[in-house]
């Protein structure tokens, strides 16, 4: 099992759709990562060791693509965000190791959850307009 603490950059564009105050999602992109460090753990439920990256066989940099959906209540002044998204890397990771004549890839497979809270900070700041009589 290893585990791999990364820096990485989304681009993608957001599609959104209104229904009163809910709001559905759709995210696509592509993404770039670069591999801070990575942990290494044995199957006999050893101790974490640090994992040594050779430059011979092993890459920090990933690119890939992405895709995702979710949905946000606005309750103005607050906004609550629930989203998904999957990563499919499109880079091996390592040289693949070639079985059969055929090659076995090391690439990346993320899904993930999230759930935000926004306040809406222009809504205390702005100014209301005044309404006068005439």
């Amino acid at each position: 099992e290893r585990t791999l603490n990364a820096v990485m950059i989304p681009i993608m564009a957001q599609g959104n759709v209104t229904y009163k105050r809910l709001n559905a999602i759709v995210d696509l992109g592509c993404y770039a990562s670069y591999i801070l460090n990575s942990q290494e753990k044995s199957p006999a439920n050893g101790p974490s060791t640090d994992y040594d990256f050779l430059l011979a066989r092993d890459h920090r940099y990933e690119f890939g693509v992405l895709a995702g959906g979710g949905f946000y209540f606005d309750l103005k002044p607050i906004l609550f965000q629930l989203s998904a998204r999957y990563y499919y890397g499109l880079t091996n990771m390592m040289s693949p190791v070639y079985m059969n004549h055929k090659p076995d890839d090391s690439r990346l497979y993320q899904f993930q959850i999230s759930g935000s809270l926004f306040f809406d900070l222009g809504s205390i700041f702005a100014k209301q307009p005044k309404l006068t009589k005439k």
